[in-house]
């Protein structure tokens, strides 16, 4: 068995100016419309945001460190730190704060931003490649030429897989094609 113990807190290694994740997340997503930091804590966007990152910093974290509230806890016996060293800072310790740096916090607020989870994709059926357009602003060129024969329920399958791999799932049927299919979708959390 490994004798663990404190690697120091969140305000030691995480944020040196807050003493909790959640106060991180916070101030991070403060600078927000008072309606849309609403709707963030009611509809529970904000738990998802700090549960998100507090997933990514324990994944990015070596075998046997964790982040349990907001106190870091690794193996006492330096024969037990199975990481690189690498990963130590000057003084030979695990350097969480750089660790924690390679975490974008941005992605993570924005695939939990509730403006952001519930959008339109359209598949363009027009150009020269077949296009899918997510809100306004993501653009995912589909493998299919528009003037290659294929069927509908093909392309829209295709489609269906391009969103999965953005991030996406459709939530209701696609709409009757003309020059373009419209979709309601959500993003994968």
């Amino acid at each position: 068995m490994t004798t663990t113990t404190s690697f120091g807190t969140w305000n030691n290694h995480g944020d040196r100016t807050q003493l909790t994740v959640e106060a991180t997340v916070a101030a991070y997503i403060s600078g927000g419309s008072s309606e849309w930091l609403e709707r963030v804590n009611e509809e529970g966007h904000f738990n998802a945001m700090v549960d998100a990152y507090r997933d990514a910093i324990n994944a990015a974290l070596p075998d046997g460190v964790t982040l349990n509230g907001n106190e870091f806890y690794g193996p006492y016996y330096a024969e037990n730190h199975g990481w690189d060293e690498d990963l130590n800072d000057e003084l030979g310790q695990l350097n969480i704060t750089a660790i924690i740096e390679t975490i974008d916090l941005a992605a993570i607020v924005e695939r939990h931003d509730p403006d952001l989870i519930n959008q339109d994709a359209t598949l363009d059926l027009g150009a020269q490649w077949h296009t899918l357009t997510i809100g306004d602003d993501i653009v995912i060129d589909l493998p299919v030429r528009v003037n290659e024969v294929i069927p509908a329920a093909l392309l829209r399958e295709i489609a269906d897989l391009a969103l999965t791999d953005a991030g996406w799932e459709r939530t209701g049927p696609w709409g009757t094609p003309a020059v373009a299919l419209h979709t309601p979708v959500t993003r994968l959390t």
